[in-house]
């Protein structure tokens, strides 16, 4: 899957373990480690594959967005970039990271 960044500073803190250790703490192993699953997946249907993953639709206000779990309380958010049917995840292939946080519902 292609990935891009919100902005340099969420991707800076994701491109090595220790940058990643640095901004999650105790969480960075699952973040680096649902990265990879990222990275290494074809579409999303790759990673509803995975339960524990726990992909799933944001709504309200975050419509349009994706959440997928690291380790609790951390999730991964992110939207579908370029050509894609929102109804079917077998045809985003491309997302754009938002934010790795503990609490979305703002």
């Amino acid at each position: 899957m292609e990935i891009s960044y919100k902005n340099n500073k969420l991707e800076r803190s994701c491109d090595t373990e220790k940058s990643a250790k640095a901004c999650y703490g105790l969480y960075a192993k699952k973040v680096v480690q649902r990265l990879g699953q990222l990275y290494a997946a074809l579409d999303l249907t790759d990673i509803q594959k995975d339960p524990s993953a726990r992909l799933h639709p944001l709504v309200g206000k975050r419509d349009g967005q994706f959440a997928i779990n690291t380790k609790h309380p951390f999730r991964i958010v992110f939207v579908p970039e370029g050509n894609f049917n929102i109804e079917d995840i077998s045809t985003i292939k491309n997302i754009r990271i938002l934010e790795i946080n503990i609490n979305y519902h703002d």
